[in-house]
């Protein structure tokens, strides 16, 4: 570890490193550096997934632009997370065992948003989201995909039915449930994706918008800051609304769908979401949202049982029987969505109307 420490810092007395049990994709750590003059500064150690993303310098270069372009605007409602560069000037170290890892800026005193337990806090979570959204509405750079495929509804079934025809686990009692389960929900959101309309704008999207990438302050007066910024590229609206409403219900595990979920609190993050945006939407975008939740979660359960399935290493749970409840709790968020379609469709049309 110190040889990675090295190539980004000089001049340090010491450090530590503390392992962040948080994502899915990174191996991150909290880097404390000590100083002579017995000061101390923190930093977000990141060992990065080869697995999913295997073109590193891209990944860096797509990085670097959306940080310049966000200092190069005067206003920001919201901080982000920015990279520190090597002695090098490089964004990136690869280590003698060839791995490559990153450092950023950490915010003392801020911790993710793990669970919406109030509708103030779903407002701040919508609100953040959709300013990231429109903040960026006139961002033109190109943004080559760093993960191929990614957000491909078609793909993701290819891959898991593939899995599903491939691997001997079908064949358990558990498993052979998860997936009936998944192949009753497909049949209808499938077909809901097959109807959005082909016309729909593509915009720059965060592609991550889990509450647990909104990091808040004690202090509730000081802007949220946005992380993972990875797979930041342009998109459709109902994928970004659709996830953001998923990840509320689900939470930061992803292995437990809450039980009461107040109705209240989806009908906040519907409307931060929203208000931000309603001067930008299309009337096909806004007719597009209502499906995105179970669309996505859908979406999500295919890849965590094919990764599942395939004993892949896309995501990084501690234990491999969790990537097997994370595919079942997403099936869950499914049909919860699916069952609450219309209030979805009324609660965007009530804000949309206002």
């Amino acid at each position: 570890m110190e040889e990675v420490v090295a190539a980004f810092f000089v001049e340090f007395n010491g450090f530590r490193v503390k392992r962040i049990v948080a994502g899915k994709i990174h191996q991150s750590y909290r880097l404390t550096l000590s100083f002579k003059n017995r000061q101390t500064a923190d930093y977000l150690l990141q060992k990065i997934n080869r697995t999913v993303f295997t073109d590193i310098a891209l990944l860096q270069k797509n990085l670097q632009k959306i940080i310049s372009y966000y200092r190069q605007q005067s206003e920001k409602s919201f901080l982000l997370a920015a990279p520190v560069a090597t002695i090098g000037g490089d964004l990136f170290f690869q280590d003698k065992s060839g791995n490559f890892w990153r450092v950023f800026t950490f915010f003392n005193g801020y911790s993710p948003l793990k669970e919406i337990i109030s509708p103030d806090q779903a407002l701040i979570a919508g609100k953040t989201f959709a300013d990231f959204i429109f903040f960026f509405r006139d961002f033109s750079q190109n943004l080559p995909s760093v993960i191929p495929g990614f957000r491909n509804f078609k793909l993701y079934l290819e891959q898991f039915e593939l899995a599903k025809k491939n691997s001997l686990l079908t064949s358990r009692k558990n498993i052979k449930e998860i997936i009936t389960k998944a192949d009753h929900l497909l049949q209808k959101t499938y077909e809901d994706y097959c109807r959005l309309a082909p016309d729909l704008p593509r915009r720059l999207l965060h592609n991550d918008p889990k509450i647990n990438n909104l990091l808040v302050a004690r202090d509730s007066r000081s802007p949220v800051v946005i992380v993972d910024l990875d797979t930041v590229n342009f998109g459709y609206l109902w994928q970004e609304f659709g996830d953001l409403l998923r990840s509320a219900l689900i939470g930061s595990a992803e292995t437990e769908t809450r039980k009461n979920f107040d109705l209240s609190i989806l009908k906040a993050l519907i409307k931060g979401f929203l208000e931000k945006l309603s001067g930008l939407l299309l009337p096909q975008e806004a007719a597009s949202l209502a499906g995105g939740p179970a669309i996505i979660a859908c979406e999500l359960a295919l890849r965590f049982l094919a990764d599942y399935l395939e004993n892949g290493s896309y995501f990084d749970f501690k234990y491999k029987k969790d990537k097997l409840s994370a595919a079942d709790n997403q099936l869950s968020a499914c049909q919860f969505f699916l069952n609450r379609r219309d209030l979805i469709v009324r609660e965007i049309g009530s804000v949309l109307d206002h």
